[in-house]
C-alpha cells in the first residue's frame, strides 16, 4: 500500500531525531506538492534527504527558492532543453551541521555516446569516457554546488554507480548503489539508526550506497522509495 506524503514526512521527522538533524518544516511545507508525485528519503550517519518529482518547470522553481546553486540551476535548464528527460527531481538535504545544497536529477535512458556529447559543454569527460567504456546507456546525471558539480549514472552488475565531476574533470569519488539490498546491523550511533529503520520493518533498502575516495570507503547511506516508485530498467546498460 502505497502511504500519503503525511506518513512519508512524519517518518522523516521520527528518522531525522534519531540521526540528530534538524527538519525544516518551512522546508516539508515546500516540498509536499511534489512527493504527491514521488518521494524517496535517504538516511546517513549525518543527514536525512528527502528528494521528490514533478514537472521540470515546477521542479526548477522549488530548486531555485530552497537555494539551489545558480551553476546547478543553469546546468538542468540546458539538460532540458537537450535531452529532453523521461523525469527529474530535486533532492534536498537536512545534514547535523546545517550545511549542504539541493541537487536537481535528471533521468535519461539515453545512448551513451549522444549524453556525453551534451556533457562536455560542462565539464571535461575524457577520463569518464575510459571509465564507462563498457556502458552503452547514460541512465541519468545530477547538477549540484558552486562551482558546479556533475554526476553520472550509469549501471553496473548489482545497481548503479555513479562518478562526479566538476571544471577539471573526473573527481576520484565513486558512488557504487546495491539495489534492493538488506539493512544489515551495525553498531554506535549508526546501529541505533539501522536498529530503528528495522523496528520500522525498513530490512531491505531500495539501494544501500557506498562512497568510495580513492582508496577509502565513506558512510553508508540507505535509500527509501516510498511514493511513486520507479522500476528500474536493468537492460539499459
Amino acid at each position: 500500500m502505497t502511504p500519503d506524503v503525511d506518513t512519508v514526512f512524519d517518518e522523516v521527522r521520527e528518522l531525522a531525531k534519531i540521526v540528530g538533524v534538524a527538519v525544516d518544516e518551512a522546508v516539508l511545507s515546500r516540498l509536499a506538492p511534489h512527493a504527491a508525485t514521488y518521494a524517496e528519503f535517504t538516511v546517513s550517519p549525518h543527514a536525512i534527504e528527502l528528494i521528490v518529482s514533478d514537472e521540470p518547470r515546477k521542479v526548477c522553481e522549488t530548486a531555485r527558492a530552497l537555494g539551489t546553486s545558480n551553476p546547478a540551476l543553469a546546468a538542468f535548464d540546458a539538460c532540458i532543453a537537450a535531452l529532453s528527460p523521461r523525469m527529474v527531481g530535486l533532492k534536498v538535504p537536512f545534514p547535523r551541521h546545517g550545511e549542504g545544497s539541493p541537487t536537481l536529477y535528471v533521468r535519461l535512458l539515453m545512448p551513451l555516446d549522444e549524453g556525453l556529447s551534451f556533457l562536455q559543454s560542462l565539464v571535461p569527460i575524457d577520463d569518464l569516457r575510459l571509465r564507462l567504456a563498457h556502458n552503452a546507456v547514460l541512465y541519468g546525471l545530477a547538477f549540484m554546488g558552486e562551482p558546479l558539480i556533475v554526476k553520472t549514472y550509469t549501471l553496473c552488475d548489482d545497481g548503479f554507480e555513479s562518478f562526479r565531476l566538476d571544471a577539471r574533470g573526473l573527481r576520484p569519488e565513486r558512488k557504487a548503489y546495491r539495489a534492493s539490498a538488506t539493512v544489515e546491523p551495525a553498531t554506535g550511533a549508526w546501529g541505533q539508526v539501522v536498529a530503528a529503520l528495522r523496528k520500522r520493518g525498513r530490512l531491505r533498502a531500495d539501494h544501500v550506497a557506498t562512497l568510495e575516495v580513492g582508496d577509502s570507503l565513506v558512510e553508508p547511506k540507505l535509500y527509501f522509495e516510498r511514493i511513486g516508485a520507479v522500476p528500474t530498467d536493468w537492460s539499459a546498460r
